[in-house]
């Protein structure tokens, strides 16, 4: 089973509705018919067509708001290089497990809901 099957049935089991996409082309176009239904998106760093990186700056051009959490097999340091401190809500160091992929989404998921209400018009 692939890594992304398995994600994702970690994912729906825990509530989440889970978009899937087979590489970052797929991801994007998906990501692009309709922006404002994705609370956060996963991808992957290693991916096809377009990688982690060059898709996490299209969906970022689109919708600077939704947070994006990479996976990553390569060092932190790494991914640093690649991407500016405000693209990324959060990295996974491949294998995860079900607690911290839980316990990551959760929290970039419940920290973007937070800033959104706090800046609401009346507050």
């Amino acid at each position: 089973m692939s890594l992304l099957k398995i994600l994702s049935r970690m994912l729906e089991h825990e509530g989440f509705e889970v978009v899937q996409a087979k590489d970052g082309k797929e991801a994007v176009d998906l990501f692009f018919e309709s922006p404002e239904s994705f609370d956060c998106v996963l991808l992957d760093m290693g991916m096809p067509k377009l990688n982690g990186q060059e898709a996490a700056t299209k969906i970022k051009e689109k919708n600077s708001d939704v947070p994006i959490v990479l996976l990553r097999g390569y060092d932190e340091c790494e991914v640093n290089t690649h991407f500016n401190d405000s693209i990324l809500a959060g990295t996974l160091q491949k294998p995860v497990s079900r607690k911290t992929l839980i316990e990551t989404l959760g929290s970039v998921m419940n920290k973007e809901a937070i800033i959104k209400k706090a800046a609401s018009p009346g507050r």
